[in-house]
C-alpha cells in the first residue's frame, strides 16, 4: 500500500500471527496512512495491530484482545487511536521509538494487559482502565452496566439507538 492510504473495517482478524500489520517501503521511503476501524482483533501470536510507517495511522472503534504480544504498537508514525477497548494482550499500546513518530491516545479503555498497559507515551485524561465487562470470555459485546458503555469521544457518530457512542 506504498503512498496509498487502505481502509480495513468491520473485519474479524482472529488467530493469525499478526493480527494487522503495516510497514513502509523501507528501499523506497514510501508509507501510507490506513485507517483502522471497527473490528475485532484477537488471540493472534504476535501483535493485534503492528505499523510501522511515515504518515499517520488512524485506530478508531476497534476491540483488541487476548494478543500474545502487543494489543498496538508503533514506531516512525503519528498514530491516532480513539475509541478502542485494548484487553488482555502481553502489552497494551506501545509508542517503540519515541523520537521517530508519536501516539495520541484518547477515550480508549485499556485494562488488564499482562506487562503494561502504556509504553514510550502518556494517553490523554479521557483513557480509562476499567473492565470493559464482556458478556463472555468469547462474546466481545458489552453488559449494560460496562463502563464503556456512552464513553466514547463526545464528537463521534452517534450509536444506532442515538446516544453517544460505546
Amino acid at each position: 500500500c506504498e503512498g496509498a492510504s487502505p481502509r480495513i473495517e468491520y473485519c474479524i482478524i482472529d488467530n493469525n500471527y499478526y493480527g494487522i500489520m503495516s510497514s513502509i517501503n523501507w528501499s523506497t521511503g514510501l508509507g501510507s496512512s490506513p485507517i483502522i476501524s471497527y473490528n475485532l482483533i484477537k488471540n493472534n501470536q504476535g501483535d493485534g495491530i503492528q505499523t510501522y510507517e511515515k504518515g499517520t495511522i488512524l485506530i478508531v472503534n476497534n476491540t483488541i484482545v487476548n494478543n500474545k504480544e502487543y494489543g498496538v504498537r508503533s514506531g516512525f508514525i503519528d498514530a491516532l487511536l480513539i475509541n478502542n477497548i485494548i484487553v488482555g494482550n502481553a502489552y497494551g499500546i506501545s509508542l517503540d521509538i519515541p523520537s521517530e513518530g508519536s501516539v495520541h491516545a484518547d477515550y480508549n479503555t485499556v485494562w488488564n494487559n499482562d506487562s503494561t498497559n502504556y509504553a514510550g507515551f502518556t494517553p490523554e485524561s479521557h483513557d480509562i482502565s476499567l473492565n470493559p465487562l464482556f458478556v463472555s470470555d468469547d462474546d466481545f459485546h458489552l453488559q449494560s452496566s460496562s463502563p464503556c458503555i456512552d464513553a466514547a469521544n463526545p464528537n463521534s457518530e452517534r450509536d444506532m439507538d442515538g446516544t453517544r457512542t460505546d
